[in-house]
């Protein structure tokens, strides 16, 4: 015989019209007799906010997580019920504990009783009572917000006499209220008015952020706004207005739809104090050869002819003596770089009818580099492709011409010098400007 209707609407009418778990009959219990709440509704405090994190099973959890603790005997955490006074003996059974994680999340969380003796670490080896009866008309429920069983059939199961009712299940311990929420996933969030917080407020994750009424997006406070912050290596591809701090060169820079441009309103100096030996230096700073004025006992030298820059690293032409004085002011940048490759503009460069060293890389750094050049002399132009790959000691050049407008040529070259890859150019005749825009490739 299963659960009597009397004893279901008895059950729907202290939960709903009263928000209390039913313990016992209406005859010996009316709502306002029943002490143990079990609200229908969820007010703001009660609200699962890691409801997310409830993982949706088909058997009890061996194990905890972030949000649900369970009950059973590999974890030696088996709840033992505290008998509750009664006009029936044993009729109703009280966890004390609350969140029980119900089977909407999953039939794995359906609870499981046991009776036997108190104190057992490993109750499920007593008597299973099955939650449609033994046959012998004592089904019982469990309120899984209360924590509470109650043997609302005929018959309370014969093995409960003398002993205690064990509970098996899961409870959500999760980060519970509104005030603070632990994480939020939406496709769009719309405000319309203002949101104030006195307490900590954590973190915000958004694609996008646009105004609303107003044109701009607005930041009030007298504090300041922590822009993404990393360095060359971890720039991302970059979207046109994409702004970021630079821990490398120290400086907030904006992607302008082609290149990393730093902001600063100074011209940052530097200044190498050379021994005679060494040809290239480290810079305090990525930039290029035309992108740096460059002295030397204060005479300004030619960019790409005096001197070349790859990424920091500046090599000169001739070996500064050791009694020189190196001045170097950073006035523009225009380098894009990525974790596999990195471009670079330079403009006005001259080559006469000698080899002259137009650029250099670092053959530890770089495998490959593919440079457009636009040459002009009094005479002609021509636009050229040069290709250099090398590995090791060995090194791979490809020229091709791919317009021109005579024969005044500018012709090109590769060698490597130590961990340096050197790309030579001479002209037909003198006076030959250079444009040259170069792509270089990572190991």
């Amino acid at each position: 015989m299963a659960i009597s209707d009397s004893q279901k609407v008895d059950l729907l009418f202290k939960k709903v019209g009263y928000g209390v778990s039913k313990t016992d009959i209406a005859t010996f219990k009316s709502p306002s007799n029943e002490g143990n709440a079990s609200p229908l509704i969820s007010p703001g405090s009660t609200i699962y906010q890691q409801d997310y994190a409830i993982p949706s099973v088909t058997l009890l959890p061996t194990s905890n997580s972030s949000a649900v603790t369970v009950y059973r005997d590999s974890l030696t955490s088996t709840v033992q019920c505290a008998k509750l006074p009664t006009t029936n003996p044993d009729v109703s059974w009280t966890t004390k504990l609350t969140d029980w994680v119900p089977v909407q999340y999953g039939t794995g969380y359906q609870v499981k009783l046991y009776a036997g003796p108190s104190g057992s670490s490993t109750p499920q080896n007593f008597v299973n009572l099955p939650a449609g009866g033994s046959g012998n008309n004592d089904d019982w429920t469990f309120d899984y917000q209360a924590g509470i069983v109650n043997f609302a059939d005929t018959n309370v199961p014969t093995a409960v006499a003398g002993n205690v009712v064990y509970v098996v299940g899961a409870r959500y311990t999760g980060i519970k209220g509104i005030t603070t929420w632990a994480n939020i996933t939406a496709n769009t969030v719309s405000v319309t008015s203002n949101i104030t917080s006195n307490g900590f407020v954590g973190n915000i994750y958004a694609d996008a952020i646009s105004s609303n009424a107003a044109s701009y997006t607005k930041f009030t406070g007298t504090t300041g706004v922590v822009l993404p912050v990393g360095n060359n290596t971890n720039r991302p591809a970059g979207t046109a207005g994409q702004i970021r701090f630079n821990t490398d060169i120290s400086v907030i820079e904006f992607y302008n739809g082609s290149s990393w441009i730093p902001v600063t309103n100074s011209i940052n100096d530097q200044q190498i104090s050379p021994d005679g030996v060494t040809q290239s230096f480290t810079l305090s700073q990525s930039s290029t050869a035309a992108g740096l004025i460059v002295s030397i006992n204060g005479t300004i030298q030619n960019p790409g002819i005096a001197y070349t820059v790859v990424g920091d690293q500046i090599a000169f032409a001739e070996i500064p003596q050791a009694s020189d004085y190196i001045d170097i002011r950073f006035i523009a940048s225009a380098v894009t770089s990525n974790a596999d490759y990195e471009i670079i503009d330079t403009a006005n460069v001259q080559v006469g009818t000698s080899n002259v060293i137009i650029d250099t890389f670092g053959a530890d750094q770089y495998r490959s580099a593919k440079y457009t050049i636009s040459s002009t002399n009094p005479y002609d132009s021509q636009l050229s492709e040069v290709s250099i790959i090398q590995q090791g000691s060995k090194l791979g050049v490809s020229t091709v011409v791919v317009a021109t407008t005579g024969a005044n040529a500018v012709t090109f070259g590769a060698n490597i010098n130590g961990s340096s890859v050197n790309l030579l150019a001479k002209g037909s005749i003198a006076s030959n400007q250079l444009r040259i825009k170069r792509t270089y490739f990572n190991i």
